[in-house]
């Protein structure tokens, strides 16, 4: 399990070349999926999308997104092959409460209207990128709550990389300086190792809205 490693968590500055991160800031905000996760206004983020894919559907990921190509080639695991990947909006006063990442096995629930008839397990890690952060933002710190030794606080920066396994996690309401127009965007993706009969329940590759 990666949380059993040394550290438990990776974190890395200046992860993509400049351009390359200009070029997926400006293609996930104008994807089609990108849309408003709650009409009503009341989600913890503005806007969003998602995407499940296995390993050997990745050539369709870049054919939507032909971006992320240098953002997934650095972070994806060889040995995990299936994987949930959403792309969030945040604005002033989005936040995200304390949970513990694996969307897998719920959006099995979502699809079917049914628990799962065997085990699905937990991501082996989760990998994100701030794909920009207002410099003059306030709040939206991301927190690891049973991070070792002790509460590991991580400010958002644009281009910083963060990787970690199963830890409690929660980003702080943003109280100023993030807007629709310049928001803290941030790509996510759970990496898992699932075996066949449990990747046979997700098609290969599913695009979602909000």
């Amino acid at each position: 399990m990666y949380k059993d490693t040394k550290a438990g968590f990776r974190i890395v500055e200046d992860f993509l070349e400049e351009n390359d991160l200009r070029k997926i800031n400006k293609e996930v905000r104008e994807f089609e999926y990108m849309t408003t996760n709650d009409p009503s206004g009341k989600n913890e983020y503005e806007k969003a999308f998602s995407i499940i894919f296995k390993k050997d559907a990745v050539e369709k990921v870049y054919k939507a997104l032909p971006s992320l190509y240098p953002f997934l080639k650095k972070t994806l695991k060889d040995w995990c092959n299936i994987f949930y990947l959403p792309v969030i909006c945040l604005h002033e006063e989005g936040g995200i409460p304390e949970h513990l990442d694996g969307q897998l096995p719920e959006k099995y629930k979502y699809m079917y209207n049914s628990d799962p008839p065997i085990n699905l397990p937990q991501p082996y890690c989760t990998s994100l990128l701030y794909l920009n952060v207002p410099e003059e933002m306030k709040g939206g710190e991301l927190f690891l709550h049973d991070a070792s030794p002790s509460l590991l606080e991580i400010k958002p920066k644009t281009n910083l990389f963060v990787e970690f396994g199963n830890y409690i996690h929660s980003v702080n309401p943003i109280l100023s300086g993030a807007s629709v127009e310049s928001p803290r965007l941030t790509i996510i993706i759970e990496q898992y190792k699932y075996l066949s009969v449990q990747r046979d329940f997700f098609p290969d590759i599913c695009f979602a809205e909000g």
